[in-house]
């Protein structure tokens, strides 16, 4: 009969090892420990420094919008640094458009979520809930409509009493007409001390697109 029925039985005890097959057991038990040590510590993975690790950039995701008087040329200007196209037709944006592209600033890669915003076509106000949670707009005027520089001027107050002051780069579009423009360097030179920068841009040349994103991108980076 087996030791492990004979512990059940009433009035039976469990016979007692011999110190032979005591040590024996023992033996076993600590080889198995040993073992199952060793396997534990195998499949424990080991933390080791990876240095291009620490070189990857660092990715973030702003909002901006892009404002403007109707006709100045947003949505040209966010096609052409979006996809590097460009349409003569005017194409007027209902409502909002959003667009996206990264731009890499110093170590981070930063996506830019463009919201081209449509304003009322006669007092050129910005519809709040498409600008609320903007960390910075692109102002966009018509170099060659001076009526775009005054409506530049009510959205940058709007924009300051409806969120704050908020980093923005002003943008005069239509560099290519240059020649038709109604604004001299002292209105241009006015805008500097409010912004991030004044650039100068042509849609349809693509001049100075890419720097008036990238300018807005390092300004958002730095706040």
């Amino acid at each position: 009969m087996r030791v492990g029925i004979l512990s059940r039985l009433p009035g039976l005890r469990r016979p007692a090892l011999c110190g032979r097959d005591a040590q024996k057991i023992n033996a076993i038990t600590t080889v198995g420990l040993k073992r199952r040590n060793q396997l534990s510590f195998a499949a424990t993975p080991t933390a080791t420094y990876n240095p291009a690790l620490s070189e990857l950039p660092v990715v973030t995701q702003k909002k901006i919008a892009l404002l403007g008087a109707p006709g100045v040329g947003k949505t040209s200007l966010v096609r052409r640094f979006v996809a590097s196209l460009f349409d003569d037709k005017y194409l007027t944006t209902i409502g909002v458009k959003v667009d996206k592209k990264a731009v890499r600033v110093g170590t981070e890669d930063v996506t830019l979520m463009i919201w081209d915003v449509a304003g009322a076509e006669e007092h050129f106000s910005v519809p709040s809930a498409y600008v609320k949670g903007a960390s910075g707009y692109l102002l966009v005027a018509d170099g060659t409509r001076a009526d775009t520089f005054e409506a530049a001027a009510i959205i940058i107050e709007q924009m300051d009493r409806d969120l704050g002051p908020l980093p923005f780069v002003f943008v005069v579009n239509k560099k290519d007409l240059v020649e038709a423009w109604q604004v001299d360097a002292t209105r241009l030179d006015s805008m500097r001390p409010r912004s991030v920068a004044v650039v100068t841009s042509s849609a349809k040349t693509g001049e100075g697109v890419e720097e008036a994103f990238q300018r807005l991108a390092e300004a958002l980076v730095r706040a």
